[in-house]
């Protein structure tokens, strides 16, 4: 079986810093919000064996798919066959409004 390469896009990257601040704002844990953030990346990993693990959504862009990565978090990503590269792009919160936020990212409000 072949792996694919997981990269992180910038905006995923930037998604984790707000995702942390809300999780230590709604629990008042700063060391379970850093696992939580480290509980995300490492379901990110789980990608590199099964590229298309998580639900297709291709409503919101060409090979997207979203990945629960716990309890109050979901990534979406994309894969890139050819490539063979998974390219994680963005990072939400449970009730963050994924798929409007996506819209507007594309310009389709």
């Amino acid at each position: 079986m072949t792996s694919f390469e997981v990269r992180e896009s910038l905006a995923g990257l930037r998604d984790l810093a707000p995702l942390e601040v809300h999780l230590i704002e709604t629990t008042g844990d700063a060391a379970l919000a850093e696992r939580r953030i480290a509980a995300i990346r490492t379901s990110d990993r789980k990608l590199s064996e099964f590229p298309r693990l998580g639900p297709d959504l291709s409503d919101h862009g060409k090979d997207i798919r979203m990945l629960t990565a716990s309890a109050k978090a979901v990534a979406l990503y994309a894969v890139q066959e050819k490539a063979g590269i998974v390219l994680m792009l963005r990072a939400f919160y449970g009730g963050e409004d994924y798929e409007a936020l996506v819209r507007a990212e594309n310009g389709n409000t």
